[in-house]
């Protein structure tokens, strides 16, 4: 914004023959500094998001591990068979602060789910609960 206005000031104060009057110099240098700082603080504010960004990934890394783990010991269709598959549930929900609302739809979505496949095949339910 206020480049706006000083480029306006100085289109105003335009000397005669085109060139630049020490007044209009002075008012695009501050013009430009105003515009460095407020590009400088908004790269530090990326990189304070970035940051904070980063270090929750990594806190969530040890979970993520454990869910491949999870995921590559069950065995495909293809080494146990088409009807020896038993079904596993494993609802994950958090055991942190304010989290009553996110529990309770977890829960109801292991129990929609526990509907549905109910019938021939076996069916494990395996609640996990992440701090």
């Amino acid at each position: 914004m206020l480049a706006r206005s000083s480029m306006a000031t100085v289109a105003s104060l335009r000397s005669g023959r085109g060139m630049a009057t020490v007044k209009q110099l002075r008012l695009r240098v501050a013009s430009v500094k105003s515009i460095q700082r407020i590009t400088k603080t908004m790269q530090m504010v990326a990189g304070a998001k970035l940051k904070g960004f980063q270090t929750r990934m990594m806190q969530a890394r040890p979970l993520g591990d454990a869910m491949d783990k999870l995921t590559n010991q069950m065995p495909t269709e293809d080494e146990v068979g088409p009807g020896d598959l038993t079904h596993i549930i494993v609802p994950i929900s958090s055991d942190r602060g304010l989290c009553g609302g996110v529990n309770n739809a977890v829960a109801k979505a292991a129990k929609v789910l526990d509907n549905d496949l109910s019938g021939d095949k076996e069916l494990l339910l395996q609640c996990v609960a992440v701090c």
